[in-house]
């Protein structure tokens, strides 16, 4: 059993959504995701759903493991569990359309990415939730590289092409 003084210690908080947040990991190209409650099946879910896609080609981090870690909670430290990833370079999609970060050829084209990325994902049988939308999307700007980040929501099926087909038709 590994003892709390062993536990990474997060402080550098990147990025927080409703039922997590995103810490940089001290030292690495890594980051975290820190779920607020212990529901470590949906944090178990996800980090599997990202492995997956990972190994079958999906432009996403890296996912590197599931741990336990320690963050500042009003002033004291708490365990938390967490599932340790890359660090990807770039901006939030959806962000770069909220502020003009690209022109508009540039954003359609990052944009387009991310959909060819989703329906590879579709096609092998992955359902997505929420990460469909550009807000779950990291643009590489240097790469002209579009990740899908997220997938808490997301579940994996097993279907035909032609299922596939007519849910990237609902989706786009």
């Amino acid at each position: 059993m590994e003892s709390i003084e062993n536990k990474l210690f997060l402080t550098e908080k990147i990025n927080q959504g409703t039922r997590s947040a995103i810490y940089r990991v001290p030292n690495t190209n890594h980051v975290a995701k820190v779920r607020y409650d212990e529901d470590q099946t949906t944090l178990y879910n996800e980090f599997n759903i990202a492995r997956d896609l990972y190994n079958f080609g999906i432009k996403v981090a890296k996912p590197i493991r599931l741990t336990k870690v320690l963050v500042l909670e009003d002033g004291k430290k708490v365990e938390k569990s967490a599932f340790i990833q890359e660090e990807l370079v770039g901006d939030n999609l959806e962000n770069m359309y909220l502020f003009d970060l690209l022109d508009s050829n540039s954003l359609r084209h990052a944009d387009n990415l991310r959909k060819k990325e989703v329906k590879k994902a579709v096609k092998i049988g992955f359902i997505p939730g929420d990460s469909y939308a550009r807000g779950n999307a990291i643009y590489n700007k240097k790469k002209k590289i579009s990740y899908l980040v997220d997938f808490e929501d997301w579940s994996k099926k097993y279907f035909t092409n032609k299922k596939a087909r007519i849910l990237n038709k609902k989706i786009f």
